[in-house]
């Protein structure tokens, strides 16, 4: 868990120094994220961004219930 953690604090400092590094340039910022809240996501982001996190936290999800049941299937 807690290198979990770590490697997430790794890649957000990596993803703001590598641009710092760039140099300034004109280009187009897109981001987002999504926070679920029990079973309800809540998704932000740019309007390019946010298909596609709507398609990754329903994969995402799908995967956690099936690994749920196979759990529930397993302790009988």
């Amino acid at each position: 868990g807690i290198a979990l953690i770590l490697i997430g604090f790794l890649l957000i400092t990596l993803s703001v120094i590598m641009p710092l590094l760039k140099g300034k340039s004109r280009s187009r910022v897109s981001g987002g994220g999504v926070i679920l809240v029990g079973p309800f996501p809540i998704i932000i982001g740019t309007r390019d961004v946010v298909k596609a996190m709507i398609v990754a936290t329903l994969f995402f999800m799908i995967v956690m219930v099936i690994i749920v049941i196979l759990n529930l299937m397993a302790a009988l």
